[in-house]
């Protein structure tokens, strides 16, 4: 259809030719948006530059023939839309995306989304950790001021850095640091048995 006469492309009808030049035109702007990305630091980065922007001059001329300004201009204008894996890793290194999944189980007419704030959802969490830390120091307190014994933490006084650590691990952030508390922990205790 790109090549094909004036006299020709006039008898097509403008939603037909619409239809046709709209799937054609987010392929070549992919594709003109990959060369760019991959020439992007190279040595021949500025040649491919000038081949690109001579492509797309040469393609806003075969969309005014057909009438299509419009579509390539939204979609030069839109946020590209990933097609392959490779362009949906380098879209999400480039910036966030908020990502919606729906899944439904046969017909449906109507799809209804809410958003949820995520840290709305964690708050009872939070609230519940905090509480269940004041708990426990609280008990500790009483237990220290009614003369209780700890021998357990005396004789094995590295159980409580691992258990301090699979808390932070489990409840706390970075959860790698849990992780070095209990390495740091394990290494003491080997130290001190050697």
């Amino acid at each position: 259809m790109v090549d094909l006469d004036t006299d020709v492309v006039t008898e097509q009808g403008a939603d037909e030719i619409a239809r046709w030049y709209r799937p054609w035109a987010e392929r070549f702007l992919r594709a003109s948006r990959a060369v760019q990305r991959h020439a992007t630091g190279t040595r021949r980065g500025g040649e491919a530059q000038t081949e690109v922007e001579a492509t797309r001059a040469e393609q806003r001329g075969v969309a005014q023939r057909l009438g299509t300004t419009s579509v390539l201009a939204e979609l030069s204008s839109a946020a590209p839309h990933p097609s392959e894996p490779a362009e949906l890793w380098h879209q999400g290194l480039g910036q966030k995306v908020a990502v919606t999944r729906a899944m439904t189980q046969g017909k449906m007419h109507r799809l209804r989304l809410r958003y949820e704030n995520p840290q709305e959802i964690d708050l009872p969490w939070r609230l519940t950790a905090a509480l269940l830390l004041a708990l426990a120091a609280g008990v500790l307190v009483v237990a220290i001021r009614r003369g209780a014994s700890f021998d357990l933490l005396v004789r094995w006084p590295h159980a409580l850095g691992v258990a301090g650590g699979l808390f932070w691990w489990l409840f706390l952030t970075p959860s790698a640091g849990g992780w070095v508390v209990i390495a740091f922990t394990l290494g003491m205790l080997i130290r001190r048995n050697q």
